[in-house]
């Protein structure tokens, strides 16, 4: 098991270093210094000027929106990054003018945003087709600390966007309530850990309703979903043998979601249809934001990461998104690549009030 930890561990590297190598900056989201209209000029500018310089050199025309977006983008890589991107888009000669102009702009607006950058990034969503989404992405070690989620297509993600940004009680809006929580750990005999360890601290919180040792019905689940402000599941698999998932995608409900069972935010996938799941139904069921793991993970170590999560957020003194409080607790895990990396998120950022 140690070794499989390991080998996680060095999986989420190669993907990183190796499987995407420059490429990794296309999955890093906005820096909060690009917002200066001084670094927004600045940008333009260089855009402009790189456009107008490859076509007096080369006679060949480059688009302005893709140099724009790419001096964006690559603002923090290095040299080789950089090269490796833009030889993919452009011929040798172009890509080494198109790399010294990314360069040059580095440092033009290192002198109006002194380093060290605030590495406060904003939100990357995942969209990820029946094989990749298997993979650990927000584990690798530049997206570590990100705000990152996952949705399964670009038309579900504008449907929640329209449909969570009209309702105003939606935790999407209003972020979520720490004192409207429920918790239910359900009567499996061999879940006495999460019994003995999670059930005294939930309990102690403020506006917590518990239910331990009891499993939720239909109309429980629907009441949790549609009048909680979070709804937490620390069980086997996503609940799926208390309420199915037909029952849960006709609910109304509006809490975010995270379950902490074995395997709870894996999609299945028969043949060539798209994937279908836990993490799915809690979606259509309306809720913005599902937390599960991606695989088999052992129950202590799970628990101590869902102890973790909570303690955090209650410390707290003002607003934090959960991937903030996940990324803080990833790492208390005994086993870090099997456990740690296991958690993702689907659906929409939310931030913890």
């Amino acid at each position: 098991r140690h070794q499989q930890d390991q080998d996680m561990q060095k999986l989420v590297y190669y993907l990183q270093e190796k499987f995407l190598g420059g490429h990794k900056w296309l999955l890093r989201g906005q820096m909060t210094c690009l917002k200066e209209v001084s670094v927004q000029k600045l940008l333009n500018q260089a855009a402009q000027d790189t456009v107008s310089s490859v076509l007096q050199l080369y006679s060949f025309h480059i688009s302005y929106g893709s140099i724009r977006n790419l001096m964006e983008i690559l603002l923090e890589a290095n040299e080789k990054d950089i090269r490796s991107v833009v030889e993919c888009v452009w011929p040798p000669s172009v890509a080494h003018t198109v790399t010294q102009a990314c360069m040059n702009v580095q440092n033009a607006v290192t002198k109006v945003c002194p380093l060290p950058w605030d590495e406060k990034r904003q939100p990357l969503i995942l969209i990820l087709d029946n094989k990749l989404n298997k993979l650990p992405w927000e584990s690798m070690p530049d997206l570590f600390s990100d705000i990152v989620t996952r949705v399964p297509s670009l038309a579900t993600l504008h449907v929640m966007l329209t449909l969570h940004k009209k309702r105003a009680s939606t935790p999407f809006q209003s972020g979520v309530d720490r004192t409207n929580v429920v918790a239910v750990i359900p009567p499996d005999t061999d879940l006495q850990n999460a019994v003995r360890f999670l059930a005294p601290q939930f309990q102690q919180y403020t506006g917590w309703k518990c239910l331990i040792q009891k499993a939720p019905t239909v109309s429980e689940l629907r009441c949790f979903l549609t009048d909680s402000s979070l709804y937490l599941y620390c069980g086997h698999s996503w609940g799926h043998q208390y309420v199915g998932g037909r029952d849960v995608q006709l609910f109304r409900g509006r809490a975010v979601a995270i379950l902490m069972g074995c395997g709870s935010g894996k999609l299945e996938h028969r043949r060539k249809l798209d994937g279908d799941g836990g993490p799915l139904y809690f979606l259509l069921a309306g809720c913005p934001t599902v937390m599960g793991n991606l695989w088999l993970v052992t129950d202590k170590d799970i628990d101590k990461l869902t102890s973790s999560l909570f303690s955090h957020w209650m410390s707290q003194s003002k607003p934090v998104s959960l991937g903030q409080l996940l990324a803080l607790s990833r790492q208390v895990c005994r086993l870090v690549g099997l456990t740690g990396f296991a958690p993702v998120v689907y659906g929409l950022p939310v931030m913890m009030n």
